[in-house]
């Protein structure tokens, strides 16, 4: 009997066994009674596992298997220990030295995607996913590339229509409500500011999809420059948010608490 560990946008992902005894994680299509639907959404995910096979960067979650051709086509990644946001109902450290590290590590792989002129889409703590080395060392990778963008939107252009919203509302980039198709990297440095915003700020802080959002919280600034309604007056780059990271980090006084 097999483990489900989450469901969404038509793929199911369970904890499997091998024939060694080792636990990984599998993602299968969960498809419909309609066939045209059916051909639509293993298009999806033919290109979900092609563009995630192409990156090989610890912060971004590798596929190690996958066959295509089967009914119902899936793929197998490595176990995750939970994802973001999971930590204290597994009873893990999710101390500040931890969520800043795991901010870090999500900026790490988001910029190697967008290095490759892609875009994620869909940034939220259920897509990030923490893992343990062998040295008992944490580490966040990025998953779930089921709604990435590549950079030659040429390879979009029957995948997704335009004046459709995809994603999830609560981090998407006010310029991709209507249509998931103007959806660029500077719309995942939105989704950014608001995963920044969940990590650091209070609940009642959280404010309203597509919005500039405001916070109280030490990196305050740096989450109302990332959700600007005006995509130019957001940063440009991933590695823009890291330097004031970094900068903010080295201002405060020793032991002070965020």
């Amino acid at each position: 009997m097999t483990n489900i560990l989450g469901r969404g946008g038509f793929g199911c992902v369970r904890q499997e066994v091998d024939g060694n005894g080792k636990k990984f994680a599998r993602k299968t299509l969960e498809l419909t009674s309609y066939e045209d639907d059916n051909v639509e959404l293993i298009r999806r995910f033919r290109r979900e596992v092609e563009y995630q096979s192409r990156f090989h960067h610890q912060n971004i979650v590798p596929v190690i298997n996958s066959n295509l051709d089967s009914v119902p086509p899936y793929f197998d990644m490595p176990l995750a220990v939970c994802c973001l946001g999971q930590e204290h109902s597994r009873g893990l450290n999710f101390d500040l030295s931890v969520r800043i590290n795991a901010f870090f590590n999500t900026l790490s792989g988001i910029g190697v995607i967008h290095q490759k002129g892609h875009t994620h889409r869909d940034i939220k703590p259920a897509n990030i996913l923490r893992y343990h080395n062998q040295e008992g060392n944490y580490f966040y990778a990025v998953s779930d590339f089921g709604l990435i963008a590549p950079s030659s939107r040429e390879e979009t252009s029957n995948i997704t229509s335009t004046n459709v919203g995809m994603g999830t509302q609560s981090y998407m980039a006010p310029e991709c409500f209507l249509n998931a198709k103007g959806a660029t990297t500077l719309s995942d440095i939105y989704s950014l500011g608001v995963l920044l915003l969940w990590l650091f700020g209070e609940q009642s802080e959280f404010g309203f999809p597509f919005e500039e959002r405001q916070s109280q919280c030490v990196f305050g600034d740096i989450i109302r420059k990332c959700t600007k309604r005006d995509v130019r007056e957001r940063y440009q780059s991933v590695y823009e948010i890291e330097n004031e990271m970094q900068s903010v980090l080295a201002k405060l006084p020793k032991g002070a608490e965020i």
